[in-house]
């Protein structure tokens, strides 16, 4: 148990040094919009775009212990409840890029990687994902972005 303790206290370490390199981030931060095209062979097969509302909404916030929590929810018409999604992790900025690591595993399938850029004044996130995935004759590459507010 102790070699486990301070596997997680060096993680924390490395993660809370790289926050001091950018904290653009901190805060919770509301969708406006998802888009996402998908490519085969570089063939575009596929391109869909939401617009957040009412019934429809994502947000994401980043605090400063590393930690952050996505939260979606969607509200169908004629239905009482909600559907609501949350799940959270530990995410690390170097640059550009923010890397998302959900729950506590820190394997490929659990890690998503973004890009961002921070709108000047401060209130304009938008994050771009962008990877391709090998089939037996086929390339398929996804990109999505999101815009967000901050709230």
């Amino acid at each position: 148990m102790g070699l486990l303790n301070k596997f997680i206290e060096k993680l924390k370490m490395n993660f809370s040094s790289t926050k001091k390199d950018n904290n653009s981030l901190l805060g919770t931060w509301v969708a406006l919009s998802y888009a996402e095209k998908l490519y085969k062979n570089g063939v575009l097969v596929n391109e869909d775009e939401l617009l957040y509302d009412k019934n429809q909404h994502f947000e994401i916030k980043f605090k400063k212990n590393d930690a952050f929590v996505q939260t979606e929810q969607t509200n169908e018409l004629g239905k009482i409840e909600a559907g609501k999604n949350k799940r959270g992790g530990m995410y690390k900025i170097t640059g550009q890029t923010v890397t998302l690591y959900y729950g506590s595993s820190f394997d490929e399938e659990s890690t998503v990687v973004l890009s961002f850029e921070v709108s000047q004044n401060g209130q304009q996130l938008t994050t771009k994902n962008v990877y391709e995935r090998k089939d037996v004759d086929d390339i398929f590459k996804h990109e999505s972005t999101r815009i967000f507010n901050k709230k």
